[in-house]
């Protein structure tokens, strides 16, 4: 598990939270919170059971509330992991996986201890008699607090809270606290402890850089970014629009980028799926929509707010984040960066950031208008990373460069049209829900056969692939240094050294003199033909 030494938030919940006190939590994503109080609620578990060994103990123990389905089965994967050795006295359920009420309800009858659930099946289950929150239960968790009242659960968490036995134990998890927060957690927490850890670290550990460019540069300016390696290792890349996901995947197609699209689009399973193969290193680039309007399933009465693949969701090793489309929120954007520099780990984040000057030389009003709104999000980001002790660092694209790569670009925007789009977005959605569905007890009987089964494969037919744009041809290649932006340590030229980030190489510096070829006669002549010796 990798559990050697305790991150700075389990050393202070782990105490807090064996003495059986309210915890309220918050540190940044992939600090540990999870393993902070899954080894709480499990420690406490395995001590009730061993008093009561003659009467063995029938009810749900630990409840685990988070925003998201993906979470569900996350968070569930991995407290099964951690009981690996205690199984037999630790039933763990994911209550999201049942498709329908009726499923979960026969996950419920099997006696967990463990239960990790959204709040809105909680509720329905508790309702229709399926979920049973008697006196066994000793222990509540709240995960990704900001993100279920920001998603429209507090209703229902409130509904809830008369049904948890006040004797139990409450611990509330976030990576923010904003004040519709600390207001709930008086609602529900008893005299809780606080536990607040710093992001005094966070401004070595993850660099931020912004790039104000034209909104029709920014495709390009990915393709530089991706097909020269200015960034390597793996990438998560975010835009706004499930429409917008599928049209820069099949632009990086054209020049032979795999990628894969992690939508709300796409079935449940096939999203977990993915998140699993990116976090085994099966892929590099994943093109994640942050959207937020997946609706949970089969609740046609009340639309939930149940999807942000930003949210929650753990994305391992990802050494850098690149916010193609600028986050609309100093919290979703806080939410984006956290995908990278985990742990004690280093990453990066570059953000594309639309400049006014270029809107208006485009002089469309809807870009500009977007443009203005853009720079207006960006300064409230800013401002928020300086109170917390970051920077967001200005990076420019030495354009002479790579201008000359700009028609390729240009090229393969134009193959990427709106009926293409459309085309792959239900091509895509139609596979997957083949690979989660039909396939998956095969896959559970030959697990070797997930071969054939790839995210990241090609949308477009082979005939629309341009393959002369795969490669860059010698006189169109800029001189560049690159190297990671995240993961290890940074070794670049001096002035790429003090950015932490690579930049584009002095044009005078180990700039080769061309060398002229003699020419001998006629090129006319000479022209595709060997001179031929005379005797």
């Amino acid at each position: 598990m990798g559990l050697v030494n305790l991150t700075p938030v389990q050393d202070k919940v782990i105490p807090v939270g064996l003495t059986g006190r309210d915890v309220i939590a918050r540190a940044r994503t992939g600090s540990g919170k999870t393993a902070a109080y899954g080894l709480v609620l499990l420690n406490k578990i395995l001590r009730t059971n061993e008093a009561n060994r003659k009467e063995k103990i029938q009810g749900v123990q630990a409840v685990v509330f988070v925003p998201t389905l993906e979470l569900c089965e996350q968070i569930s994967e991995y407290l099964k992991s951690v009981a690996k050795y205690c199984k037999k006295e630790i039933k763990i359920v994911n209550g999201g996986e049942g498709k329908t009420l009726q499923a979960t309800r026969v996950l419920m009858a099997e006696n967990p201890q463990v239960v990790i659930i959204t709040p809105s099946r909680a509720l329905k289950q508790i309702k229709e008699g399926g979920l049973r929150l008697t006196d066994t239960l000793e222990t509540v968790v709240i995960d990704e607090a900001d993100l279920i009242l920001s998603f429209g659960y507090k209703d229902d968490v409130e509904a809830l809270a008369k049904h948890i036995p006040r004797k139990s134990q409450k611990l509330l998890m976030s990576a923010t606290l904003p004040k519709d927060v600390e207001d709930f957690s008086n609602l529900i927490l008893q005299k809780p402890e606080k536990c607040i850890i710093g992001e005094e670290n966070s401004a070595e550990k993850l660099m931020q850089y912004v790039v104000s460019c034209k909104e029709e540069d920014k495709f390009f300016l990915m393709y530089v970014v991706l097909k020269l390696k200015l960034i390597t290792g793996k990438c998560i890349i975010f835009v706004s629009e499930i429409d917008r996901s599928y049209k820069l995947k099949l632009f990086l197609e054209q020049f032979g980028i795999k990628s894969c699209v992690l939508n709300s689009d796409l079935p449940i399973k096939s999203r977990y799926h993915i998140v699993e193969e990116f976090n085994r290193g099966i892929y590099e680039y994943i093109i994640a929509t942050d959207e937020g309007i997946k609706t949970e399933e089969n609740d046609t009465e009340n639309k939930r707010n149940q999807y942000g693949v930003v949210r929650g969701i753990d994305f391992k090793d990802a050494e850098a984040v690149i916010n193609l489309d600028f986050p609309k929120t100093p919290e979703s954007y806080t939410h984006r960066i956290g995908r990278t520099a985990r742990g004690n780990k280093r990453g990066m984040s570059l953000s594309f950031v639309s400049t006014i000057v270029g809107a208006q030389k485009q002089g469309n009003s809807k870009v500009q208008s977007q443009a203005k709104i853009q720079k207006k999000l960006f300064e409230g980001v800013k401002a928020d990373q300086k109170s917390k002790g970051c920077t967001i660092e200005d990076y420019e694209f030495d354009m002479t460069q790579i201008s000359g790569l700009k028609y390729r670009c240009e090229d393969a925007l134009r193959a990427v049209t709106k009926t293409a789009v459309r085309e792959a977005q239900i091509k895509e959605i139609k596979r997957q829900i083949l690979n989660s569905e039909v396939l998956k007890t095969h896959f559970d009987d030959k697990p070797m056969d997930l071969n054939y089964v790839k995210h990241d494969r090609s949308l477009y037919h082979p005939a629309k692939i341009q393959d002369h744009l795969k490669h860059i041809p010698d006189y169109l290649a800029p001189k560049i240094s690159g190297v990671s932006g995240g993961g290890g340590d940074l070794v670049v030229e001096e002035k790429a050294a003090e950015l932490g980030l690579i930049r584009f190489s002095n044009p005078n510096k180990n700039k080769r003199a061309p060398q002229k070829k003699k020419r001998s006669g006629d090129p006319l002549r000479n022209f595709g033909a060997s001179k031929r010796r005379r005797k």
